[in-house]
Formats: C-alpha cells, sequence, structure tokens
C-alpha cells in the first residue's frame, strides 16, 4: 500500500507540473496569433509564488511549480539546436572547396634524377557544389548530388601521370577539370529503422575509384602529402561508371548514435579509361571492395577495427591482328584499419598485374599499339602509417608512415615522417584519418619529411621536405 501510495504521489505531481507548463505554453501562443507584444523588461529567473495555496488534502502543502523565463530559453534552444540539425524544407546547395598551398624542398627532382628542385606551389584547387534534391529526406530513394573542378597545380592528373610523379615544366600545369560528378540515390537507410537488415545506394557518374584505402582520400583530406606510390603507378583516380553501396547486419551504438554494418561492400562497372575520357571501346572493368567492422560499439577495445579487400579487372578483348587494343589491369588489395586512441593504425597490401607502356602512355587510358606491348609488369606496395592523436578532436597528429613499392625487381622505400596539425575545425567525423564532412570547415598544416631508399642497398637516394596549408570548407 505505502508503495502504491507513493506511486500515486510522483503521479500527481508530475501531472501538476506538466499543466502548469502545458498553461504557460498556451499563453504564449495566444499571445503570438493575437500579435500582443508583451514587455518582458520586468521578467526574471525567480519564481514567482502563486496567489493561492493548493492543499493536496495532506498535513504539508504542496505550490505548483511554475516554469521560469530561465527554462523557456533552455527549451528554445534545445529546439533551435533539433531545427539546425534537420534537412532544409527545400533542396539543397552547399558550397564546398579546397586551397593548399605550400613549400617543397627536394633533392630528388620531378623525375628523381637527383636534381635539386625547391620553391613555393599551389599544390591544388577544388570547388564544388552538393546537396540533396528532396525537400525532406527522412525516407528511402533520397537524392543527393554532387560536382566539382579541380585545379593540379603541381601538374598531376586527377587520375594519375605516367609516372607518377610531378611534371617539371611549367607548360604542363593543368588547367580546371572535372573532378566529382555524380547524382546518388539512398535505396534504404537507417533514418527510420536504426538497425535495419540491409542498407544500399546506386551512385551514377565520375567519382573516386573504391580501391584500397589511400585512393579514396579526397585531395584535402589525405593524411601526407604524398599519395602512396601506387596509387599513381597504377594509374587509380577516378572513373566514370556506375557503383552499389550496402551494408548488411546494421547494430545500432547508442554511445556514438551511429549505425555500423557488420559487412559493407562496394560493387561498381566502369568504362575503365579514367577521369574525364569517353569510352573507346566496349570493354569494361569490374570492381568490388568489402569492409568487415566486428564491433560497432564505440566504448569497446576494438572499436573503430576494420579489415578487407578490394579488387579491380579490366575485361577486354582484341587480338593480335587488331592495330590498337585496350591492355587489361588487374589489382588486388588487402587493409587494415584501428582507430583506437591515441594510436590510429592503418595498413594495406596491394598486388598489380599492369601492360608494361612505354613511357608515352598514360596509365590511366593504355589504349596503346600491340608492337608496343612487351608484357605484364607485376607490382605491389606495402603501406602502413601510424598516428598518435590522444585529444578527442584531433589537434596535433604526429605520424609515421612506410610505402615500399616493387616493380621490375627494383624496390624504392619511403619513410614519411611528419605532423597534421589542426589549426582550427568544426565537427570533425572519424573515418580513417580523421576526415571531414563536405560541410565542414578545416584550417590545417602538414609537414613531412620524405626520405627514399633504395633496396635491397637501403641507402637513402634522396630526401625531400615539404611543408602544406590547407583550407577546406
Amino acid at each position: 500500500m505505502k508503495i502504491r501510495k507513493t506511486v500515486a504521489i510522483i503521479l500527481a505531481v508530475a501531472s501538476l507540473g506538466g499543466t502548469h507548463l502545458a498553461w504557460a505554453d498556451e499563453e504564449v501562443a495566444t499571445a503570438e496569433n493575437s500579435g500582443t507584444v508583451q514587455d518582458t523588461s520586468a521578467y526574471t529567473d525567480k519564481e514567482v509564488a502563486p496567489a493561492i495555496a493548493v492543499d493536496s488534502g495532506n498535513d504539508a502543502v504542496s505550490k505548483p511549480e511554475y516554469a521560469t523565463r530561465q527554462d523557456l530559453d533552455a527549451l528554445k534552444d534545445l529546439i533551435d539546436e533539433a531545427d539546425k540539425k534537420k534537412w532544409n524544407s527545400g533542396w539543397t546547395v552547399n558550397v564546398t572547396g579546397a586551397i593548399a598551398g605550400g613549400y617543397t624542398s627536394s633533392n630528388f627532382g620531378a623525375s628523381g634524377n637527383g636534381t635539386a628542385k625547391d620553391g613555393f606551389a599551389i599544390q591544388y584547387v577544388t570547388l564544388g557544389l552538393g546537396g540533396n534534391l528532396r525537400e525532406d529526406p527522412v525516407d528511402d530513394f533520397d537524392v543527393r548530388y554532387k560536382t566539382s573542378l579541380i585545379w593540379a597545380g603541381q601538374g598531376k592528373d586527377v587520375g594519375a601521370t605516367n609516372s607518377g610523379t610531378a611534371n617539371s615544366s611549367n607548360t604542363q600545369l593543368q588547367t580546371p577539370a572535372l573532378a566529382d560528378a555524380y547524382i546518388s540515390v539512398d535505396l534504404h537507410t537507417a533514418k527510420k529503422t536504426l538497425e535495419p537488415a540491409w542498407i544500399g545506394s546506386v551512385t551514377l557518374g565520375q567519382t573516386l575509384l573504391p580501391f584500397g584505402q589511400e585512393n579514396l582520400s579526397l585531395e584535402d583530406q589525405r593524411p601526407t602529402i604524398r599519395t602512396a606510390q601506387y596509387v599513381a603507378n597504377y594509374g587509380i583516380g577516378r572513373d566514370i561508371g556506375i557503383k552499389h553501396d550496402g551494408g548488411i547486419i546494421n547494430r545500432y551504438d547508442p554511445a556514438s548514435g551511429v549505425t555500423t554494418p557488420l559487412i559493407g561492400y562496394t560493387l561498381g562497372l566502369w568504362n575503365g579509361t579514367g577521369a574525364n575520357r569517353l569510352d573507346n571501346n566496349n570493354q569494361k572493368a569490374l570492381n568490388a571492395r568489402v569492409l568487415i567492422t566486428p564491433v560497432a560499439e564505440y566504448l569497446s577495445l576494438f572499436s573503430g577495427l576494420t579489415f578487407g579487400g578490394s579488387y579491380y579487372k579490366d575485361i577486354v578483348g582484341g587480338s593480335s591482328t587488331t592495330a590498337a587494343r585496350k591492355v587489361g589491369k588487374e589489382w588486388y588489395g588487402l587493409e587494415l584499419s584501428w582507430l583506437r586512441k591515441p594510436f590510429l593504425l592503418t595498413a594495406e597490401s596491394i598486388y598489380g598485374n599492369n601492360p608494361n607502356l612505354p613511357a608515352s602512355v598514360n596509365p590511366a587510358n593504355p589504349v596503346i599499339p600491340n608492337s608496343t606491348v612487351v608484357g605484364r609488369q607485376k607490382s605491389s606496395d606495402v603501406i602502413v602509417t601510424l598516428f598518435w592523436s590522444p585529444n578527442t578532436l584531433p589537434d596535433f597528429q604526429p605520424l609515421y608512415r612506410y610505402d615500399r613499392y616493387t616493380s621490375n625487381n627494383t624496390t624504392t622505400a619511403i619513410h614519411s615522417i611528419g605532423f597534421n596539425y589542426f589549426v582550427w575545425q568544426t565537427t570533425p567525423v572519424l573515418y580513417r584519418t580523421f576526415q571531414a564532412k563536405d560541410t565542414a570547415r578545416v584550417l590545417k598544416i602538414q609537414a613531412n619529411w620524405n626520405i627514399r631508399e633504395q633496396l635491397p642497398t637501403q641507402k637513402a637516394t634522396a630526401n625531400d621536405y615539404s611543408l602544406l596549408l590547407v583550407a577546406s570548407f
């Protein structure tokens, strides 16, 4: 009986407080609808005692609790904050971009001939538009879009250069080129159901090729100034085609508010000719990437641990009698990342079969005469990057990277020592290397010291020092 009576008293008090809060809301709404302007200069944060005490029937006299001005302001702030997180009532247009400039001192030279090359340079400039085409995208079939331009100041192709290094001639500096241009449809999301059996989307257009870790970092989100050696040497970059991203066995973590699939995957069908190039053959390229995230709980020891693999293959045809043909490529990749503070570890191992091409042919578009095909070039690359970032937000982030590339019985190892210093940033998102959302604003400094070794002699053949200031919005 005592328990039942106690519960009844608690419910009565809660109902009474809610009633008076409703009265206050009704009075405010009535005043606003009638157009009456109230003088709030005399309002205070102190409670106003009721004119009449209410006898609850017990010996003690209980007083109703009115909402104060401070309570209403706090409630208004919560509502405003919730509105900011919602999509706009109309279709959205977000302007994004980045600019990166810095100084490099090197005795390696643009062509690797040991010629020193120092100077200031604009590494790249990007500018894009993106957003959502639906008015209230909370259901399935949300439509997103993005289009962006890039100007590569160092002469690096959107896909890749022939040798994978910066061009030395100023005449080879590139004009703005189309970087991303796609439309993406979310077939099924976790917006309504936090743990759906399957989520997925379809993207049509020109995007970064989903192979490995390194190639999926946008220009302003790269962990180091130089990309891994295989990216340029394989001609990986962007391509035109269609891809499907999906995830199964989705798990929701209340601590982080994030739904994470146990198995995430990407399936793609591409022209295989690279960015900003029309398909000039009847063959295509197949691409697949799978990631496994064993643990979804943010507070777990193995939080942020993912591993998986990538596969890419050109489906080519032609015969020896054909005057020119497209030479096929085939790549395999394994990857692992463990973002467990204060250590952030990423690693990948890449193996590729690429055509032996003459120096005049771009590997991103290897359509060449049969007379120049001299076989296949097998190559491999191993990249391990270790970050140290003890803070909640990425502030000062020292790092070490080991990049070992082998091709034609020649091995080049690059030791990169440096740091990423995030001078200022908004709403960072923890992905592979603290990448930021497209709508976030970031100002960071990157500093790298690259030591090149020619193996197996382990002789340091060159050094270069780079300092880069990156501003993205």
